[in-house]
């Protein structure tokens, strides 16, 4: 979903989180992060996180978590915005 925002502006994101796994998960953090791609990597910046405090095996969660774009944010340019679940790692997946 393609959304517009300004640099040093807050910004919701809206997001679900489900656990397709066969058991439960404990507490995880939710990360995220701006990319200028669609990929993860070193250079990306940590924009906020979430914690979940836990999640029943096939339930799911839904959350507007709010952040902040870096008010050195080059613009105008496209970014992404990239969750990793269980970001700290947690919890034992069987697909991580």
């Amino acid at each position: 979903m393609a959304t517009t925002a300004q640099a040093g502006r807050p910004l919701g994101i809206t997001h679900t989180i489900r656990n397709l796994g066969p058991a439960p998960a404990g507490a995880f953090v939710i990360r995220f992060y701006l990319s200028s791609d669609d990929v993860l990597d070193p250079g990306d910046v940590l924009l906020g996180a979430r914690n979940v405090a836990a999640l029943a095996a096939g339930a799911s969660s839904a959350a507007i978590t709010t952040v902040t774009l870096p008010a050195d944010t080059a613009v105008p340019a496209s970014y992404r915005v990239i969750a990793v679940a269980d970001a700290l790692d947690q919890q034992v997946e069987l697909d991580e």
